[in-house]
């Protein structure tokens, strides 16, 4: 009776194991489809992303910008903007369809909101339990993604302490780099690592046959392709608008027809406030086509914002000429010499700059590692001769000629501050009489006829001046210091001071000023981390780690001079993500190649767990 009670026993035992068994199996199999289905979410939002300015141009050369029946200028380009804590204190009825991107970024915040609200209930169901060791670990293998977290808490503190809180949230009209643009960065970098979760395996419909393709290598692939576009497109305008009669304008009738031989990007539209004169005859406008009213804008506010995302592009298109196999090379080769042509054109020298470095350091890379020599030897030669062949309308070297400005602009600064250590160490002479002595001293500070036209403050296009400015602000009180000024806000300290800016053109001040130094130190920590913790594995990285590091250099130098807006900056999140996944699979695959080679201490290991 007892052995039959043992088999009965034994029975019910296995059943449950098998019962378990089951369970759990069911189980992962539905958190695998799960994961499966966020992964594809996640990609089409980048895909959605990358795909903005063609919705962009779309627009403003389909849409007329005033209303042929009204005489109105379309609500899709226009807004009554609020200003100054919400109240109507500074009306602005004039854009060039940035309202539309803005919207546009925000219906993708959303999206990418509810998707990570269902990533968490994923999480939770698999890590049942555990969720919080989950995450502890997490993060402290990837530290740098903790001072990010840490850092957007931070932003929103700031910017509910801001003088402006609304701006502070929204941004200002024209850039709208607020708080919720911020978030949207960081929803960018969650996509890419949501990607991951099947690692990067997707499939795609392709005439009747599923394919399986990499997802980042279709948001590379169209993200080069739409930017290759629009740098045609703007180049083609270039040569063609700018040495036209209407000099880089579009002529623009109240009834949304034009004149002018652009294809109608980067259109800021602005109207006078009788678009039809006495006897009712309808007025032509001059329309600029920025608001910087330089033809090389393209589809952004500003050739600074413009200056960002070519940063991002040309070293994009760099390496996929690198690292891709095949004939695809062509494409990649063609790409990047258009890309670094529109570089060079868009005569931003921050940006130049940090492209130039970042390609130094990847030619360091090609010599150490030994790897794609030639290739890369072919980039280096496309972009030599580009930056030495290409001259402006003036037939002007563009980038001599910024070398040389860049030099004139060092030396004004030092002989001002020169000069300022000379006037303090001036002690009148006993012999003089007081009448004169104000008068020697004024002589002697006075700028000479013989001196450069371009003063201290007026170096780097002004950004001296800026830069200098932004300190006084940070260092101004307690208050500033911590907390700063809150996003978008600086315009009002530079106001204080009688400067006519709201950005501080380098990314450590503009976010000192704005957030706080906390707030600085935070993202500055999140981003060195992350990028030393790639360095690390430099001889292992797969083709999206190596252009994710280098972005990484070319953007953020290019920040130090730069002026961000909200629709250029989330690119740069791509490829920090493309990092940050990267360096996981590189570490995973590290220790698990530690413990094939020794698994008589992992036993052991285990054993004392």
């Amino acid at each position: 009776m007892q052995y039959v009670r043992f088999l009965y026993r034994q029975y019910k035992y296995e059943e449950e194991f098998v019962l378990q068994n089951t369970k759990r199996g069911v189980k992962a199999r539905r958190l695998m489809a799960e994961k499966e289905n966020i992964s594809n979410i996640a990609k089409w939002i980048l895909v959605a992303f990358c795909l903005q300015f063609i919705f962009y141009l779309f627009l403003i050369n389909i849409v007329p910008l005033v209303n042929e029946s009204t005489g109105e200028i379309n609500g899709l380009y226009s807004e009554i903007w609020y200003n100054y804590k919400g109240s109507q204190g500074d009306v602005h009825t004039e854009g060039n369809g940035i309202k539309f991107i803005y919207i546009y970024n925000m219906i993708l915040l959303g999206c990418a909101v509810a998707l990570m609200f269902y990533y968490f209930m994923v999480f939770l169901d698999e890590n049942e339990g555990h969720a919080i060791e989950a995450i502890e670990k997490y993060f402290k293998e990837n530290i740098g993604m903790l001072f990010l977290v840490s850092f957007m808490a931070w932003v929103f503190i700031s910017s509910c302490f801001a003088y402006d809180p609304f701006r502070s949230f929204i941004g200002c009209y024209n850039l709208r780099d607020g708080f919720f643009s911020f978030m949207f960065y960081g929803s960018v970098l969650i996509c890419i690592l949501l990607m991951s979760l099947t690692k990067y395996e997707g499939k795609i419909r392709k005439l009747f046959n599923e394919i399986e393709i990499d997802p980042r290598r279709l948001i590379v692939d169209i993200f080069v392709v739409v930017m290759t576009i629009v740098a045609v497109i703007t180049i083609g305008d270039y040569y063609e608008l700018n040495y036209g009669e209407t000099q880089g304008m579009v002529i623009q009738y109240a009834d949304g027809r034009t004149e002018g031989q652009g294809i109608g990007i980067s259109v800021e539209p602005k109207y006078t406030m009788g678009m039809k004169d006495a006897s009712g005859e309808i007025v032509k406008a001059l329309v600029p086509r920025s608001s910087g009213a330089t033809i090389t804008s393209s589809v952004f506010n500003n050739s600074n914002h413009y200056a960002y995302v070519l940063s991002i592009a040309v070293v994009v298109a760099a390496a996929m000429l690198i690292k891709a196999k095949g004939p695809i090379k062509i494409w990649y080769a063609l790409s990047f010499a258009i890309l670094t042509i529109m570089l060079i054109l868009n005569d931003t020298f921050g940006a130049y700059l940090g492209v130039m470095i970042s390609f130094a350091l990847l030619f360091i890379h090609t010599l150490i590692t030994r790897r794609d020599v030639i290739c890369t030897i072919t980039a280096m030669v496309i972009f030599a001769t580009a930056s030495y062949l290409i001259v402006n309308t003036n037939d002007e070297k563009i980038v001599p000629k910024n070398f040389a400005y860049i030099k004139q602009s060092i030396e004004d600064i030092l002989k001002a501050n020169t000069s300022e250590e000379s006037d303090s160490n001036i002690v009148p002479n006993s012999e003089t009489t007081s009448g004169n002595v104000s008068g020697n001293i004024s002589g002697n500070i006075e700028k000479s006829e013989n001196s450069s036209d371009i003063d201290a403050g007026d170096a780097g296009s002004g950004r001296w001046k800026l830069w200098v400015g932004a300190i006084d602000i940070i260092t101004k009180d307690v208050k500033t210091f911590i907390f700063g000024a809150g996003l978008e806000n600086m315009i009002y300290e530079y106001n204080a001071i009688d400067i006519s800016e709201g950005r501080s053109h380098n990314l450590i001040l503009q976010l000192a000023g704005t957030v706080g130094v906390p707030g600085m130190v935070l993202y500055v920590l999140g981003v060195t981390f992350i990028f030393f913790k790639g360095l690390k594995y430099f001889k292992e990285w797969d083709m999206y780690t190596y252009m994710g590091m280098f972005v990484m250099v070319s953007y953020l130098i290019t920040a130090l001079t730069g002026n961000s807006g909200f629709y250029t900056s989330g690119y740069f999140y791509i490829f920090v993500g493309f990092v940050v996944a990267g360096t996981i699979t590189l570490s995973r695959k590290r220790e698990e190649e530690k413990n094939l080679e020794n698994p008589i201490q992992v036993k052991k290991t285990k054993g004392m767990q």
